[in-house]
């Protein structure tokens, strides 16, 4: 079997929750013996080999849509250059990048699509937040609705939709309840291989406890609220350290200034995936207080390097944390309340350990290594079905 991945997140170029998704599925993938290519943006049309996978990139420029729409337009053409020199079984799309591809290459390869969330969720959970951004961020949410219609062509080309959550799947319902016949939910994982998979504790005589945030800045994770969090939370011995880039940075670090907290809270910006794990070792509590998620694989990263985690009560992480077993959860937009829980983590370490403890049990279930058996299962059983079909 021979497998197209095609997204707009993959490493070295853009390493977000998708792109961190697709790094390990195609690893899983090839683990099991498929032939596995990718196809993201990158700076120049090309290909190399990435370990034992193919990876095709194409340059995308500006588009009033954005990042997605551009690669949404290249993608049709580079499908077809890539068959010719690289035939595939099965084209599986990461969050609508696939919403052109014609019927000349559908009609005979299927076509997989896998929502993370939507562009539609997403832009609702945006909407209490518009008074707080500035104009270039709240520019860029009008396209939105663009950016739906692309879910939207994409749910509808595709022979079967992957929900990473609950959520997604109801999400992926709103663009119509006929959808759910083709739709089946199979989480994010990860890699537990590459976690410590023990509880961080405290060595005897530190008094600083380090709380970690690993974000792309923007909107939806609520980093604002942390940063109103972090002025509120009394305990002097608290350091915050938050990693990643994005559209809100230099807005969120002049914010910490203005909130007298600048010498509490370390911005690291945009870090590699070794070292974003260092930061995982070296932390003992995970904070992000997201407005929305799909799933969040970031909180499997924390829960396998041992962590306590401080999160939101949104719909997106419900199947995965459970408040005072092994998360402790405040309602979102609720600054105060985080500041709280994340004192009470800092000051009671027994506390830290339950939590931790729990999540290093319950992230066993999000290994790719067992996850990607279903991903292949359902790959057999479509291709099944075309041939019965034909």
């Amino acid at each position: 079997m021979r497998v197209l991945l095609v997204s707009l997140e993959y490493p070295p170029y853009s390493f977000g929750g998708v792109g961190s998704h697709v790094f390990h599925l195609s690893r899983a993938l090839v683990s099991r013996g498929i032939e596995v290519g990718v196809l993201s943006p990158g700076p120049i049309e090309g290909a190399e080999t990435d370990g034992d996978v193919r990876h095709f990139t194409v340059p995308i420029g500006r588009s009033p849509g954005g990042k997605l729409l551009s690669f949404a337009l290249k993608v049709p053409g580079a499908v077809e250059r890539i068959g010719a020199t690289f035939p595939v079984n099965i084209i599986h799309s990461h969050f609508g990048p696939c919403a052109f591809l014609g019927k000349r290459v559908l009609h005979s390869t299927p076509l997989v699509e896998t929502a993370h969330g939507t562009h539609l969720g997403e832009l609702l959970a945006l909407r209490p937040l518009r008074r707080l951004l500035p104009k270039e961020i709240l520019g860029k949410c009008s396209v939105y609705p663009l950016l739906a219609v692309l879910d939207l062509l994409c749910y509808r080309k595709c022979s079967h939709i992957v929900a990473v959550s609950q959520l997604a799947r109801q999400e992926v319902a709103r663009y119509g309840k006929n959808l759910l016949n083709k739709t089946v939910v199979i989480p994010n994982g990860i890699q537990l291989s590459e976690f410590p998979l023990q509880v961080q504790s405290v060595p005897s005589g530190e008094t600083e406890t380090r709380c970690l945030t690993v974000a792309f800045m923007q909107a939806r994770k609520g980093l604002d609220y942390l940063l109103e969090a972090v002025s509120h939370v009394k305990n002097t011995q608290v350091h915050f350290r938050i990693v990643g880039d994005g559209p809100h940075l230099e807005r969120l670090k002049r914010l910490s200034h203005e909130l007298a907290i600048a010498d509490r809270v370390t911005f690291t910006g945009r870090l590699e995936r070794e070292k974003v794990r260092t930061e995982f070792r070296n932390s003992h509590i995970f904070v992000l207080p997201s407005l929305w998620e799909g799933q969040g694989i970031v909180f499997l990263e924390a829960m396998a390097s041992g962590l306590a985690i401080a999160a939101t009560r949104i719909p997106g992480v419900s199947g995965m944390l459970e408040d005072g077993t092994n998360a402790l959860l405040v309602p979102p937009r609720d600054s105060r309340a985080l500041a709280g829980v994340i004192e009470r983590l800092a000051e009671d370490p027994e506390l830290r350990l339950k939590l931790a403890s729990e999540g290093l049990r319950c992230v066993r279930e999000y290994d790719w290594n067992q996850l990607v058996q279903r991903v292949i299962s359902l790959y057999s059983s479509i291709l099944e079905g075309n041939k019965r079909d034909q």
